[in-house]
């Protein structure tokens, strides 16, 4: 049996252990691709829910306790009860009229399965005009 011009001695069964490399290399990636997703999700949820709970909660006929119920709702809905860390709201006068700010806080889902340690926050403003 005569070897391929050009073939190097001692190359032959090196496609199971390259296939291995390959194939782990890209599982990682995959994965990491499925995490940052996941991150990304979690913070435009957390920033939908800050944003529609301030606007809820700078109504002329709402309290800052109505936008943070329905940030918390939104939050839950979105990622899970689970989910949820803290929603926040303050009010704070100014010449404009009153400020409300909402703060959401949520976890990070662990590649879309279970909760992670990692929380994202985000926080919106709304002018309630008197």
């Amino acid at each position: 049996m005569s070897a391929r011009p050009g073939a190097l001695r001692g190359e032959g069964g090196g496609a199971v252990p390259e296939f291995v490399l390959v194939t782990a290399l890209l599982l990682v990636l995959a994965l990491g691709l499925v995490q940052v997703a996941c991150f990304l999700y979690a913070r435009n949820m957390a920033m939908d829910a800050a944003s529609n709970g301030a606007r809820i909660g700078a109504l002329a006929d709402a309290t800052t306790a109505d936008g943070v119920q329905r940030a918390t709702a939104l939050a839950a809905d979105a990622l899970g009860e689970g989910s949820v860390l803290s929603v926040t709201a303050s009010e704070a006068s100014s010449d404009a009229g009153a400020i409300v700010t909402v703060r959401v806080e949520v976890s990070v889902p662990l590649f879309g399965l279970v909760q992670g340690p990692t929380s994202v926050s985000a926080s919106a403003t709304a002018t309630r005009f008197s």
